[in-house]
């Protein structure tokens, strides 16, 4: 997983190594850091660059793995690492912030605070003592997660045991280190603006793993994209409002209010990336790669409607171009 951190540096976090490596059996979560190489330059006037290894402080850390999920959470912009799966093919749920300013690991939840015995400084001492039953979400990798408010993520689907895909929605206070469910209502966004029509259903987003997530409109809209289902790639592209806690869906299969079409190829292992203006009026949508049965190397790019996702979308197919070899 790749982000972005305060000092402009990018960092891999996890993943797997080549049996080859020097690096495979490490049993830490691997860190780099990408810095550019002033001066050297490819043959095509390209900056090269370098991947440094970067060594967390704390006496526990988060074990080696893959397929978790990377989140930048908090003023400060503290790294938040949840799930995955180890070099035993075990599905994860253990939770640890990469403190920013100190570059060292903090068990992040109480599930883990618990089972490692470390504990995390931004707890206080009642909910450390607190008898009520801890709230965890099930072990998964391929899932994603997205901030939510100051100090607060929501994560979304994944697979687990028994290879099942999750549709469920948990969100994690930093600051308290407590999960919760979230019931998440559904409704049609065409009827947003008056109460007395709107229609409020239980239909959630198809579970699913392997996708992808972006954020929209200053942070207001969720867009999650592809993913698959052990069976088939999930063409059903999911909104969800994150100021109101709901799924935007359309009442029916021919409303085109929040019908939001998918990209043209969709599958498991999508990556994806929104660009907007800085009022937050006008946003496009990039998706590379993905595996639906064979790996795909498209690079889909699609303008959302100033109106999104409130009225009628242009219709404007997601456009596409081969990124080649």
């Amino acid at each position: 997983r790749l982000i972005t951190l305060k000092d402009g540096h990018t960092y891999s976090f996890g993943g797997k190594f080549s049996k080859t490596s020097k690096r495979a059996n490490d049993t830490d979560l691997a860190v780099f850091r990408l810095v550019l190489l002033e001066g050297e330059t490819t043959d095509d006037n390209v900056i090269k660059g370098a991947w440094i290894p970067v060594h967390g402080k704390g006496k526990r850390g988060p074990c080696a793995r893959r397929s978790m999920s990377v989140t930048k959470v908090g003023k400060d912009g503290d790294v938040v690492v949840f799930g995955g799966e180890d070099g035993d093919r075990r599905y994860l749920n253990d939770c640890w912030r990469l403190d920013f300013k100190t570059m060292s690991w903090v068990a992040c939840d109480e599930n883990t605070i618990a089972v490692t015995g470390t504990s995390n400084n931004n707890n206080s001492s009642e909910n450390k003592t607190s008898s009520t039953a801890v709230i965890t979400p099930a072990a998964r990798a391929e899932h994603v997660a997205i901030p939510w408010g100051r100090d607060k993520m929501i994560i979304f689907g994944g697979t687990g045991a028994s290879f099942k895909c999750f549709d469920d929605l948990y969100a994690l206070d930093i600051s308290s280190g407590k999960w919760k469910a979230v019931s998440a209502s559904s409704s049609s966004s065409s009827s947003s603006t008056t109460t007395t029509n709107t229609t409020t259903t239980s239909k959630i987003p198809l579970a699913r793993a392997g996708h992808c997530v972006v954020s929209l409109r200053n942070d207001r809209y969720a867009l999650i994209i592809g993913g698959g289902n052990n069976q088939n790639g999930v063409l059903e592209t999911a909104i969800l409002d994150l100021n109101e806690v709901k799924w935007i869906t359309p009442e029916n299969d021919d409303d085109v209010f929040t019908k939001f079409e998918s990209p043209k190829f969709v599958g498991e292992g999508m990556s994806a990336v929104s660009f907007e203006s800085m009022d937050g009026k006008e946003s496009v949508l990039m998706t590379f790669g993905g595996y639906n049965g064979s790996c795909g190397n498209d690079l889909q790019v699609y303008k959302l409607p100033s109106e999104f996702p409130n009225a009628k979308r242009r219709e404007k197919k997601m456009s596409s171009s081969s990124a080649g070899a």
